[in-house]
């Protein structure tokens, strides 16, 4: 019974953003700066925040970079998030009370926004180093290692975990979301709607390589992008799940490996490109679902890699033609 919805955010903020040279062309590097950013943000929905970020960059001679940040970050709910109409669902429930005047029954859940909802929050750290040499006109090199940890990590909790965190785990944020009735000790409903419920923990590496060079009467470029997973887990309900390499795990599995690779030449109006994409393998799922899964001796989804072609020109300034190609070789997905 999906019912039309409306509700409206405002925000108010102000911020100060600074970056201050500390050494330029001096003895012991040749430069050193040092960037600071806050803002405070005052969201109508859910009041002010003040998020800030500090970071150091430091090039001891022109060709080389090292580069630091540390900084919290926030994401406040959006419009869908707080105010999207309730639905309910009338589904079994079992309750583990000791007594419960039965173990399964008909209970209301109700599911949809949520107006309390407060933003998530996140500590973020970074450092990495840019190579830029002089000696190879157009190259440029990084790599960077990121942490991130998000707290209040917005989500929706199933009404069954629900029942549970308080019935079983006395977890006390979770009963205020439970309705009994006080004649017949029934659960009368749940709230299962959005809430702020999960800590979500990443890490990894970040690898990315460009060049650009002439050639001929053209310009050759190219464009190499490498993400390493660690890390990443999230924890609900004081439970934490790794998702690592758990490639069918809703929005929440990741390959441990992904990478891009561009390689383009322009030459006045014409444009070739050429795009490759990888996307690691790993397991189907960590967990066995009946009925779903694949057999434990075939939980395992090999790497992809997906080519494509485009080309364009530009006859006049207000006409072009191009053409492409996606997945060139008609690789299938894995299963």
């Amino acid at each position: 019974n999906q019912q039309p919805f409306s509700g409206d955010l405002t925000v108010k903020e102000a911020y100060l953003e600074t970056a201050i040279p500390l050494l330029d062309h001096a003895s012991v590097g040749y430069n050193l700066e040092f960037n600071g950013a806050i803002r405070y943000a005052d969201y109508s929905s859910s009041g002010g925040v003040t998020t800030w970020k500090v970071g150091l960059n430091y090039s001891p001679i022109q060709d080389i970079r090292f580069r630091g940040t540390i900084s919290r970050d926030i994401r406040a709910a959006n419009i869908n998030e707080l105010y999207s109409g309730q639905n309910q669902v009338i589904n079994t429930l079992n309750d583990p009370r000791s007594n419960a005047p039965a173990p399964a029954y008909f209970v209301l859940q109700l599911t949809g926004g949520n107006p309390n909802l407060d933003p998530e929050k996140a500590d973020t750290k970074a450092v990495g180093v840019v190579i830029s040499p002089r000696f190879i006109p157009g190259l440029d090199l990084s790599i960077d290692y990121y942490n991130i940890k998000i707290d209040n990590a917005i989500t929706s909790v199933p009404s069954q975990t629900i029942v549970n965190n308080c019935f079983v785990q006395n977890i006390s944020q979770f009963c205020s979301l439970i309705a009994v009735d006080s004649t017949t000790n029934l659960i009368s409903s749940v709230q299962a709607t959005i809430v702020n419920a999960q800590t979500i923990k990443t890490s990894g590496i970040d690898f990315e390589m460009s060049y650009r060079r002439p050639i001929g009467s053209g310009t050759l470029g190219t464009r190499l992008l490498v993400n390493y997973v660690n890390d990443l887990s999230l924890t609900a309900s004081g439970v934490s799940t790794d998702y690592v390499g758990d490639l069918a795990t809703d929005y929440s599995g990741q390959p441990r490996w992904k990478a891009n690779f561009d390689l383009t030449w322009r030459d006045g109006p014409l444009k070739l490109g050429a795009y490759v994409r990888y996307i690691g393998g790993g397991k189907y799922r960590s967990y066995y679902v009946d009925d779903v899964d694949l057999p434990a001796d075939e939980n395992h989804v090999s790497g992809q890699t997906y080519v494509d072609l485009s080309a364009s020109y530009r006859v006049t300034d207000w006409l072009e033609i191009y053409g492409k190609v996606d997945n060139l070789f008609d690789r299938d997905p894995p299963i």
